[in-house]
């Protein structure tokens, strides 16, 4: 039995399973021609290994009716020169026939050597094919009176290729590419190629392909969209048909750039220069040379242009060939007499002898020449040779001496070493000539021509990552994309050009994102990025290069990208002499930098991407196999290692299939980050011990194991993200449900702290009260201190935030006597701060509404000074934004932006998101304030638009006062009063009300400077904000509320009023006589004195 998959016919063994089927019913049931055979024979693969493959499949139409009228000794015949002429076709674009099936062949393009353009060289195959067979049937025709047809189908996908069986050593392709390749056949018509859209993205830029639609295949359950192929596109490699890459704006080029085009302004002035461009494969090399096309736009110059063809590396003068057809027009030219009267003009107008050269060139064109007319000399190879370079020069000199020439050609590495001769004996005569070369190359080849003046070299290197970073954004659209997909770009593309637009272009088109007006945002999750099929063969064929070394290349990149010597040499099994001499050898390919010399040494995969795909080839059980022998080394060998980096080894039990080991370091891991406030590194560990968890069956251990993952995963994304983000509440929230199933009280007591912040800063305080509560019935049941003190803390916050300033003043104050010595980094790691320097933070502030301005800035003083000493930089950001509200609350402009800019730059470094936010909005007030410039308030309102998207609803009526008072101050007061009434409106539904006393105050200013509302009105403004002052005891908010009421007072001709008003509100403000507020009510006390004074005088008078 096997999968039952729907083979195509002749298949002799299953394409998806590997199994045997029956027997094959097709030609063979009615000819000789019956074996299914392999083409030729591999040498042993040790494994099999995964691998892209681009697989076609080529049989011949209606050979059944054929071998009815054929006589079987001659359709054998016939079969032969058949088979024979496929083979010549496929070796030339280096195919490999797997199997012959009857009259079919299936070919595999990518196996056992990849080359960066497999798909390519199939379809060119395909094509070739065709054309071959054409010829062969004029002799099928004459010798047997016959002719074939033959129909073809490509398809690229990815296979498990190896041999299939102990008995059976030929290396055979599973998995459904090469089933698809033979359904397209099926559906191709006479003397035609067929090609599924896979193989259609990796070729559209080489040939003229009409769409057919999307078709269903049998035995498949989508659709796949076809294309049929008409032709390859003429001059393939001109810049028309290069990728999109050679319209991307230069980026991070200048200085190449700017050095290319000072040498060509020489050349222009007489002094013939040369350029010589070096760089590994999508390194921007051609992009560079379209810059010069674009400079040499409209100058009076004659351009030949040529690429280097990895078909014709040793084909005779190839690349002038093609220039010579181009530039002669032969294609206008209706019959080779035309040609050569097309070829003599140029040589006789130079000055070139026709007799000798216009023979040898004619031969070299494939030129029939008149017998009449000359006689080919006859010298030797090395002599014709000699004369045909000589006439060529003769020619590009002859026209330098009349216009400009620039000569390009790309590709360097796969020209023939006779056009290598020819641009030697040119570059020995440029420095006199009005002539620009400009060469192109990969670092593997080496130019043979010794340094000259006039010769430049110009290496190119990767981009940096902000580069990388504009050609990400550019290739969107300008639009931004997600910061993990973002950053995920930039780290595997290396800053190699190629590979960031082919991977971005992946993305944007995979559905993993949605567009929006100004961004894309997530469509669905992501893990990581895929290697997108373009860059697939490319990959695999440096691999492939290695020879015996690649194997140790596959095992190294099962360490990671970057790996030491010793455990490398722990893990592998050959020799010590062996293993260097490997390692040296991927170094001298540049596939790994070395640093330090063995066994002390330390290597790198020089690109991401090589890495991933390295991994990616070996099998599933290849792959577990190294892992579990890795883990093991590092479990007998390295162990300070695991304590020091538990997520090497939770990776690689994970690999391993030991998913329980793998949960436990998963979980160590992230709470490592945590401690460390890495916690983008402590979500990505906790989701692989949730992922690895689901491995595991369902039991008590597996759930207490997600409720202990759960809580973390809550801390470290409310940490990342901000308190109120949607993870967070996730996360909590199904440890809270895991926990409630426990019934231990101690584990639940860190949910509900996290639950407690979740709803604090989603603003609805009647939840967190709740759960405060809670948690002070826990910590007294467990009577554990940390506990107490921590539900302390969050009583008091609650108290805070909701107006309650005697209730939290008392909380906050126990919370603090109580904080005695404890173990600080087990806290940290439970709650994710401090508790003194929260509880210290919450109470500096309390401390300023109360009217203890001094004190307040005491108590964050020693906020800041504690989370200095424990050196924790979540809790040294906590201390360092209410230092900066502290300044903010004091009047303190300038030290404000400095509070906050710093702490900007650390949430920065921490991605702490929640605090960066709060704590723009605080530096880009305090800029306003200093310059007036109204730019600030637009700056202001998006900052605030997107803490608001991130979740988080605290502090709004303080927030949105800040906003206000800009407005006010910019003469915006119909917007100041819109942002007002939003606050005070949604008052009662969140019950946030330690700022509603200002927000009231600026309510009054509004009606009473821009509306000129009745005293009524007004005045009831400032009597609510007066009586919700006193109710809450917050002498801070009172003290501004009653000097704008004065001002008021005095205004309404009340002066004595106003004046006995503020002297008795001063008299209670004992201390911050150095803050603003203090300071203009003082002021204004003093003017109302005195015009009370005049206005008595005045009466006496």
């Amino acid at each position: 039995m096997h999968c039952k998959f729907e083979n195509p016919p002749g298949f002799k063994f299953c394409g998806h399973c590997g199994k045997p089927l029956a027997p094959p019913t097709s030609l063979a049931d009615n000819s000789t021609v019956a074996e299914s055979t392999v083409a030729t024979p591999l040498a042993s693969h040790p494994q099999a290994e995964r691998r892209q493959l681009t697989v076609l499949f080529c049989d011949v139409v209606g050979s059944a009716a054929l071998s009815e009228h054929i006589d079987p000794e001659d359709l054998r015949d016939i079969m032969g020169k058949y088979r024979d002429t496929c083979q010549d076709v496929v070796g030339q674009f280096e195919g490999h026939i797997a199997q012959y099936l009857g009259d079919g062949i299936l070919v595999y393009f990518g196996y056992p050597k990849a080359n960066e353009d497999d798909a390519v060289r199939a379809v060119q195959a395909g094509l070739e094919l065709i054309n071959h067979i054409h010829a062969l049937n004029q002799l099928l025709s004459e010798e047997q009176g016959v002719s074939l047809s033959i129909r073809l189908g490509i398809h690229t996908g990815l296979v498990v290729i190896g041999e299939i069986g102990s008995d059976d050593k030929r290396s055979l392709a599973m998995g459904t590419t090469p089933n698809v390749a033979a359904r397209l056949q099926d559906l191709a018509e006479a003397d035609s190629v067929l090609i599924s859209d896979a193989t259609y993205r990796l070729v559209q830029a080489k040939f003229a392909c009409t769409p057919m639609g999307e078709h269903q295949l049998k035995g498949f359950s989508d659709p796949i969209a076809l294309y049929k192929v008409e032709n390859i596109v003429e001059a393939a490699k001109t810049p028309d048909s290069q990728s999109a890459f050679n319209q991307v704006p230069l980026i991070g080029r200048e200085q190449e750039a700017a050095l290319i085009i000072d040498r060509y302004h020489q050349a222009k002035s007489g002094q013939g220069q040369a350029v010589l461009l070096s760089g590994e494969a999508g390194i921007g090399k051609s992009r560079l040379v379209q810059l010069l096309r674009e400079v040499t736009q409209g100058d009076d110059i004659c351009l030949f242009e040529c690429w280097g063809s990895p078909y014709h590396k040793n084909s005779f003068l190839h690349c002038v060939t093609n220039v010579l057809h181009d530039i002669l027009d032969f294609e206008q030219c209706a019959s080779d007499a035309e040609k050569i009267n097309q070829l003599e003009a140029p040589l006789a107008a130079f000055g070139v002898p026709l007799s000798e050269s216009v023979p040898l060139l004619a031969e070299l064109l494939s030129l029939s020449l008149a017998k009449d007319r000359y006689i080919t000399p006859k010298v030797t190879p090395q002599q014709r040779k000699q004369k045909i370079l000589e006439a060529l020069l003769g020619v590009v000199l002859g026209l330098a001496s009349e216009r400009m020439v620039v000569i390009v050609i790309e590709d360097l590495h796969w020209v023939d070493p006779t056009t290598i001769e020819l641009l030697g004996l040119l570059l020995d005569q440029a420095p006199t000539s009005n002539i620009f070369v400009l060469l192109s190359y990969r670092l593997e080849f080496t130019p043979p021509w010794t340094p000259r003046s006039h010769i430049t070299h110009i290496s190119i290197n990767r981009l940096t990552r902000k580069q990388s970073g504009h050609m990400v954004r550019w290739i969107a659209g300008n639009k931004d994309l997600p910061v993990s997909v973002f950053n995920e770009i930039i780290r595997k593309t290396d800053g190699t050009p190629f590979f960031v637009e082919e991977l971005t272009k992946m993305v944007l088109e995979s559905g993993l994102l949605k567009e929006t007006h100004e961004h894309y945002e997530l469509a669905k999750p992501v893990s990581s990025l895929a290697i997108p099929s373009t860059l697939q063969d490319s990959l695999m064929a440096r691999l492939d290069k290695l020879g015996p070394a690649k194997e140790l290349a596959q095992l190294s990149a099962t360490l990671g990208r970057e790996f030491a010597h010793n455990l490398l040499e722990a893990v592998a099994d050959s020799s010590y002499e062996k293993l260097n001499q490997h390692l040296s050898h991927l170094v001298f390919h540049e596939l790994l930098y070395q640093r330090g010399l063995p066994p002390t040494a330390s290597y790198t995969f020089r690109h991401a991407l090589v890495h991933e795909v390295a991994y990616q080839s070996l099998l599933r059980k290849t792959r577990q196999k190294y892992h579990r022998k890795i883990a093991e080394v590092f479990a007998t060998k390295f162990p300070e290692k695991i304590q020091e980096n538990p997520e090497i080894m939770a990776h690689h039990c994970n690999e391993a299939g030991d998913y329980e080991s793998a949960v436990q370091y998963w979980m160590l891991a992230g709470r490592m980050a945590i401690q460390r406030s890495a916690n983008a590194d402590a979500t990505v560990h906790l989701n692989n011990a949730l992922q690895a968890l689901q491995n595991l069956p369902d039991s008590a251990q597996s759930a207490e194991a997600e409720l202990q993952i759960q809580a973390s995963r809550g801390l470290a994304y409310m940490l990342l993200n901000g308190y109120g983000a949607d993870e967070v509440q996730c996360a909590y929230g199904r440890a809270y449900e895991l926990s409630r199933h426990s019934g231990k009280s101690s584990a639940m007591f860190p949910i509900l702290c996290g639950l407690w912040e979740f709803y604090l800063v989603r603003a609805d305080l009647d939840a967190a009260q709740d759960l405060a509560v809670q948690l002070q019935n826990i910590a007294a049941d467990t009577n554990d201190l940390i506990q107490f003190h921590e539900a302390q803390r969050t009583l008091g916050a609650t108290a805070f935030w909701r107006g309650d300033f005697t209730s939290a003043e008392h909380y906050l104050g126990r919370a603090l006597q109580t904080g005695a010595a404890d173990d600080t980094s087990n806290r940290m790691s439970i709650y994710g701060h401090d508790t003194q320097v929260a509880a210290l933070g919450s109470a500096a502030c309390v401390a300023w509404l109360m009217g203890h301005a001094d004190r307040a800035v005491e108590l964050i003083s020693q906020s800041a000074k504690r989370a200095n000493d424990i050196q924790h930089p979540f809790s040294i950001v906590y201390a360092s934004y209410f230092s900066a509200v502290i300044q903010q609350l004091r009047g303190n402009t300038e030290k404000t932006r400095e509070l906050a800019e710093a702490t900007m730059q650390l949430c920065e470094q921490y991605e702490f998101w929640f605090w960066y936010d709060t704590a723009t909005m605080l530096s880009i007030w305090a800029q306003f304030e200093l310059s007036g410039d109204k730019k600030f308030i637009t700056q202001y309102t998006r900052v605030l638009h997107k803490y608001i998207q991130r979740g988080s609803l605290l502090a709004l009526t303080f927030l949105h006062s800040l906003l206000a008072r800009m407005y006010i101050k910019a003469g915006q007061w119909e917007e100041a009063e819109t942002i007002v009434d939003k606050s005070i409106s949604k008052l009662a539904s969140h019950h946030e009300h330690f700022f509603q006393p200002d927000l009231y105050r600026l309510k009054a200013n509004i009606a009473w400077k821009y509306r000129a509302a009745t005293n009524n009105e007004v005045a009831s403004y400032f009597m609510e904000a007066l009586d919700s002052a006193q109710r809450q005891g917050g002498l801070g908010l009172e003290l501004r509320a009653m000097t704008d009421y004065c001002r008021y007072l005095h205004q309404q001709k009340q002066t004595p009023l106003a004046a006995q008003q503020m002297m008795e509100i001063l008299q209670r403000y004992n201390e911050g006589v150095g803050t603003a507020d203090y300071q203009q009510a003082q002021l204004l006390l003093q003017q109302l004195q005195k015009a009370s004074a005049a206005h008595k005088q005045a009466e006496t008078i």
